[in-house]
């Protein structure tokens, strides 16, 4: 009897998933617990995805909720800029006398361009450095008006020096102990980087001292 050909199927046959294999072996029971394990994996796994994106958004939320107040801050603590205003020439004079003697009183006479200045010699060791102080004083404010810059434009600068005094039966007062005046003519001829508070005391237009300091 002549047997049949061997025909070989025309597509391969699948092999069978060794899961699914392995799943069918599985009880009821086991199948049971088999799918609730994956059920509770997939939702931890689901939860974690869920806090780490909201933790991200939170920290952006944060990050811009305080670069936002900072920016405003900037933008509101931004001065607004003033404009500055040229001060007149006599407040120039009294800037310029005020920033070597705080305490000095000055007048300025624009029609004569004449200032004058009053301030106090402090205290004192005695009549020697009392005089000193009316000569060095005297010359870092005729200095100061005659150097400024731009130049003040002054005729003449009249310097009045006030100290303490004790007379004879005790009394102190206040009174003006020395002076200077150096007018325009005179003060052009100066060379100041080449003169020192003794030397540029002869060669004022007046000068005074009181006549217990003159001994």
């Amino acid at each position: 009897m002549q047997q049949p050909p061997n025909y070989q199927p025309l597509y391969p046959q699948k092999k069978t998933n060794p899961f699914i294999a392995w799943f069918k072996r599985l009880s009821v029971r086991g199948k049971v617990l088999f799918i609730v394990a994956c059920a509770a994996l997939l939702c931890t796994c689901s939860g974690f995805g869920s806090f780490a994106n909201s933790g991200s958004k939170t920290a952006q939320t944060q990050a811009q909720a305080t670069t936002q107040p900072t920016q405003q801050k900037q933008q509101q603590a931004a001065p607004t800029p003033t404009p500055t205003r040229n001060l007149t020439l006599e407040e120039r004079v009294k800037a310029t006398a005020t920033s070597v003697k705080k305490d000095a009183e000055v007048l300025y006479f624009p029609d004569q361009k004449t200032v004058q200045v009053t301030t106090y010699i402090g205290a004192q060791w005695d009549n020697n450095s009392a005089r000193d102080s009316v000569k060095m004083d005297c010359f870092r404010m005729q200095k100061a008006l005659w150097t400024a810059q731009p130049p003040l434009g002054l005729e003449s600068v009249i310097v009045f020096l006030q100290g303490d005094t004790i007379d004879t039966y005790g009394k102190e007062a206040r009174e003006q102990v020395g002076g200077c005046t150096l007018k325009r003519p005179t003060a052009e001829q100066f060379v100041w980087q080449n003169l020192t508070w003794r030397t540029a005391w002869d060669a004022y237009d007046f000068k005074s001292l009181a006549s217990f300091l003159q001994k």
